[in-house]
């Protein structure tokens, strides 16, 4: 595993867990959008302040999803 991939693995997941809230709303499967909560505390509690740089276009596209 590189460097850039082990920093961007977070992010990577964090995106991965939108597309999945996006598709289940699409779905209407609204239970399991309130149940992905704990997971999404599990992808962000061991993130840093400040987001590697290299990690911005994964996270804009994340938040337009």
């Amino acid at each position: 595993m590189s460097d850039q991939t082990a920093v961007l693995g977070p992010y990577e997941a964090i995106y991965a867990h939108a597309e999945l809230e996006l598709e289940l709303a699409g779905r209407g499967e609204i239970e399991r959008i309130a149940s992905l909560g704990e997971r999404w505390d599990e992808l962000t509690r061991e993130l840093p302040p400040h987001p590697p740089v290299a990690a911005r276009p994964l996270l804009q596209r994340a938040r337009l999803l």
